[in-house]
């Protein structure tokens, strides 16, 4: 019975997280989360805790397949991507980034300048735009590109979808 209690604080306190428009009250939540004493709920307040630091980090997004300026107040000398099949990012100029976005996900960006302090540490969102439209046939999946007139355009998973019947075991029968 405590265990089902428990579980259930935890996933009430988790809700009020995940709608929590102020960060103070983000703050609370998680430090009332880190007061229950079982495994599981070590998990929840790991969970919890890094909804705090993306709601503390800014967050910008991108387009997928589209690039983005991004203007830096101080000099860059170095990007770190937390995951780099979502984004790529370059560096134009001292002061200025080139993000492309090219898969749909978030991850961190981090830019360290010439001594390798810490310029500053974004979320990137990376988001489908409004001008790709994907159409489902059955187990077909086809990615269109609509600025204009449509044109059929790549995407990660155009083509045939896999299904467990769709696959074959390697072996023949005679």
């Amino acid at each position: 019975m405590r265990t089902i209690l428990r579980s259930a604080v935890v996933a009430v306190a988790l809700a009020r997280l995940a709608v929590a428009p102020d960060p103070a009250f983000a703050d609370e939540q998680s430090k009332r989360l880190r007061s229950i004493p079982n495994v599981a709920a070590t998990q929840v307040r790991r969970v919890a805790e890094a909804r705090v630091v993306a709601r503390q980090m800014e967050m910008v997004e991108v387009v997928l397949d589209l690039a983005k300026i991004l203007k830096l107040n101080e000099p860059a000398r170095t990007i770190v991507i937390g995951n780099p099949a979502v984004l790529d990012a370059t560096i134009n100029d001292e002061r200025t980034l080139v993000l492309t976005g090219k898969t749909l996900g978030t991850t961190n960006m981090i830019v360290l300048d010439g001594d390798g302090d810490e310029v500053t540490n974004l979320m990137i969102n990376v988001v489908q735009g409004s001008h790709i439209v994907t159409v489902h046939r059955g187990n077909q999946k086809e990615t269109y590109n609509c600025i204009g007139a449509c044109r059929p355009t790549v995407a990660v998973g155009t083509g045939v979808i896999a299904t467990p019947d769709a696959t074959t075991t390697g072996s023949v029968r005679r």
